[in-house]
């Protein structure tokens, strides 16, 4: 991520704001414990199967006994030891939130109809929805229905428009919701605490963040105080004038180079027309700049267009429909919400691996249409899973307390009136406008920064 005078970072001296950020850190665990066992077995890979079926004579971990749900709690369409249900449960002990108590759990899985949860935090005085991401094939085909969909709002005709399979999904869950009087039982749950004035919180993670962002706009209306957490969103999620106004309710988080964030209907046929014109362009074998994608291409296996090259005109003739489609006909989407970009530095490889640096995380606020393009990492898959998401989040209040975010000092620092993109080359090697005093300013806050070596850890 190049620092530029753009980039807004959280400021997480602020109290509000570091409030804020925490909030975003706790409801990351309601949307990983949607996913009840699977997940629950990643997380705790040892002694999770023992955990879920209680105390075990012949393991050594410290589990206690099976954990109870109160009086009243719906689950529906659970295995046949509910292992989801417990799950759930058991995530939450083991997180110390013993004030969370579970509702209603649906595990009913098809397409358009998700998994979810619903619980009454005490603690946070909020009774939360928890909406699962893509887990099955089902929940697959549900991701791929992207076309635009009218949001069906009541009240509003504009052009709220939505990512189809996903707007089907939030009416379900919305629709189950009152046929089960799932949310009355939740605030009446206890009168004498006061649920009856809690607030309300829906969360999820990937399928389950953009059935979360659709869904609250279909609850607003009768919550005006909802607010909405929604995880490494889709990024064909929400027409324009949409987008605008979730930002009043809906902050989302997105990891690094996560793939799904920047993948739309209109993002994929734009990818497509580009890998056609570069195909065609190009002189060398395509399979070779095929098979070369799955590294880098290197440049000699791109032509050059400093050198002139060009497309004789039987190769532009041979498959003259491939670049005439009408890709615009798709309406752009884009992920919902205020976004907060989770992003991390990339130190520079060390021979020893014992030796080597860590990299330093910290959030920025992202821009909306700026995920717009699919950034080819071996990251892009990875920065996705619920799990690494939560490590993301919590390492950016680690590094914060370490004191070494302080990139944002030394942005301030070498912000230039004529420079755009600060990257090293400019800021070290050629820095007229800098004073002396201010050069040795920039490696005490970077330690191993010098005028001699690209420090990756700049950008």
């Amino acid at each position: 991520m190049p620092v530029t005078r753009k980039t807004k970072y959280l400021d997480l001296k602020n109290t509000q704001e570091m409030q804020r950020y925490k909030e975003v850190c706790y409801y990351m665990l309601f949307a990983l414990a949607a996913y009840g066992w699977p997940m629950y077995l990643i997380r705790k890979p040892t002694c999770g199967i023992c955990r879920l079926a209680g105390a075990c004579s012949s393991c050594c971990c410290p589990c206690t006994t099976r954990p109870r749900f109160a009086p009243g709690v719906t689950i529906e369409e659970d295995n046949c030891c509910g292992c989801n249900a417990i799950a759930i449960k058991r995530h939450f002990l083991d997180e110390n939130m013993n004030m969370v108590d579970i509702v209603y759990t649906s595990c009913h899985d098809a397409v358009y109809e998700t998994p979810f949860f619903v619980a009454v935090d005490h603690d946070k005085k909020k009774v939360v929805i928890s909406i699962r991401g893509t887990l099955s094939p089902k929940d697959a085909l549900t991701d791929l229905t992207g076309d635009a969909e009218r949001l069906p709002v009541e009240g509003h005709h504009g052009t709220w428009l939505g990512h189809k399979g996903m707007v089907l999904s939030a009416e379900y869950i919305k629709k189950k919701l009152e046929q089960e009087m799932v949310l009355s039982q939740a605030f009446g749950r206890d009168l004498g605490r006061g649920t009856k004035h809690y607030g309300l919180i829906v969360v999820g993670h990937s399928l389950g963040a953009g059935t979360a962002a659709i869904l609250s706009f279909l609850l607003r209306p009768q919550y005006p105080s909802l607010k909405c957490f929604a995880y490494s969103p889709p990024g064909g999620l929400l027409s324009e004038d949409a987008m605008e106004y979730s930002k009043e309710f809906v902050t989302s988080v997105v990891l690094g180079k996560d793939l799904v964030p920047r993948i739309g209907l209109s993002q994929l046929e734009g990818f497509r027309r580009h890998l056609l014109d570069v195909l065609q362009r190009s002189n060398k074998p395509k399979w070779r700049i095929i098979l070369g994608g799955t590294k880098c291409i290197p440049k000699s296996e791109l032509p050059d267009e400093s050198d002139g090259i060009t497309v004789p005109n039987n190769r532009l003739w041979t498959h003259p429909s491939d670049l005439t489609i009408a890709l615009s006909a798709s309406t752009p989407l884009y992920p919902p919400g205020r976004i907060i970009h989770v992003v991390h530095n990339h130190p520079e490889e060390r021979c020893c691996f014992w030796d080597q640096e860590e990299p330093t995380y910290f959030a920025i606020w992202g821009d909306n249409k700026a995920f717009e393009e699919v950034i080819i990492s071996p990251a892009m898959l990875h920065e996705h899973l619920p799990h690494v998401v939560m490590e993301g989040l919590n390492k950016v209040l680690e590094n914060y307390n370490k004191g070494k975010t302080a990139l944002l000092s030394a942005a301030k620092v070498m912000v230039s009136p004529t420079e755009v993109d600060l990257n090293p080359e400019l800021i070290f090697h050629q820095p007229p406008h800098l004073s002396p005093p201010i050069l040795e300013v920039i490696p005490a806050i970077m330690p191993g920064t010098n005028a001699n070596r690209r420090n990756s850890s700049t950008k």
